[in-house]
């Protein structure tokens, strides 16, 4: 039990530390998409494997659930569930692929149907508030979120989904433009 109790705060924070560094990276290579540019990244056609990152989330989830059972009640009560929680989720829905063709997005889980955005049917792109946010892109039938661990290293995917949509840059978001309506006579 002592070696969990230092052993697992210490892979807690360097697990915090890396998933941070990714979104700062990440950050960094969409600053552009981020701030209303078009440009970055071609026409991107193919699929992708998302990078070893994305088990990140996971990993900081047992080692939260690890130092909890060192620690013991009361702390564990609270960070037990919580550790549980986030390695849980971490593990099944896990982003793992990533597949791009000229009608949508398909963004495939570890244990989850994948989903399809169509490029028509999408209504908006919402770029992360932070380092660690995600990428929100919202069709009419359905959405996912992109961690910046599942875009590290496939940036310009973003750039490129934006121009396949044809979505406006407005106060910080893609939006699908308001309908023309022409005036009445």
């Amino acid at each position: 039990m002592s070696v969990l109790r230092v052993l697992a705060p210490l892979v807690l924070l360097a697990d915090v530390c890396a998933l941070g560094a990714i979104g700062v990276v990440v950050r960094r290579r969409t600053r552009g998409v981020r701030r209303g540019s078009r440009t970055g990244g071609g026409l991107s056609v193919g699929g992708w494997r998302t990078s070893r990152t994305t088990h990140l989330a996971w990993v900081g989830g047992a080692a939260a659930a690890l130092w909890a059972v060192a620690l013991g009640p009361p702390p564990a009560w609270v960070l037990g569930p919580s550790g549980v929680f986030v390695a849980a989720s971490g593990l099944t829905l896990r982003v793992t692929r990533l597949d791009v063709d000229a009608d949508a997005l398909t963004v495939h889980y570890a244990a989850r149907r994948p989903r399809r955005l169509r490029w028509d049917r999408c209504r908006a792109i919402r770029p992360p508030v932070g380092p660690l946010g995600a990428w929100r892109i919202e069709a009419d039938d359905t959405a996912a979120s992109l961690m910046p661990s599942d875009v590290f290293g496939h940036e310009g995917m973003l750039a490129d989904a934006v121009r396949r949509t044809g979505l406006a840059f407005d106060r910080g978001t893609w939006r699908r433009p308001p309908p023309v309506v022409s005036p009445r006579r």
